[in-house]
């Protein structure tokens, strides 16, 4: 019986320092890129893209039980510059993919340029907020 309980003692201490569960006082590292993070559109190159990824290279999307939906804001001229993703943004990926490109409804405004930015912010497990921006020029 001493033996059974002397092996339980060392199990349970055992179990107690290799667990797996995070601690409070850890800060998560992960940082949410995108690359790049600056576009220049042009009439000889409309189009362009970034690719928005974690530092982790883990999968992100609202699927993930463990964060929050990947958002997006946008401001500045989007009548000119639009943005799209090739992906679904509701799909659990490693990398989402932002389309940029230059709408050419209104060609009296030629020559001139506009810009835009994309906000970007990704609640990291739930805890962690991450914060990226994507900015567009485009020269028409």
């Amino acid at each position: 019986m001493k033996r059974i309980v002397t092996l339980a003692f060392f199990t349970a201490l055992g179990i107690g320092f290799y667990s797996c569960a995070p601690t409070t006082n850890v800060q998560d590292t992960t940082t949410l890129l995108s690359a790049p993070s600056t576009m220049a559109l042009t009439v000889a190159a409309p189009k362009d893209s970034s690719s928005i990824s974690l530092s982790c290279g883990c999968p992100f999307g609202p699927l993930d039980i463990n964060s929050g939906p990947l958002t997006i804001t946008g401001y500045g001229d989007t009548t000119v510059i639009k943005f799209s993703f090739k992906e679904s943004i509701g799909t659990l990926l490693s990398i989402h993919t932002l389309l940029a490109h230059i709408s050419f409804a209104d060609t009296s405004k030629s020559p001139h340029s506009s810009s835009s930015w994309i906000a970007l912010y990704f609640l990291d497990q739930g805890q962690y907020p991450l914060y990226d921006t994507i900015r567009v020029n485009a020269t028409y």
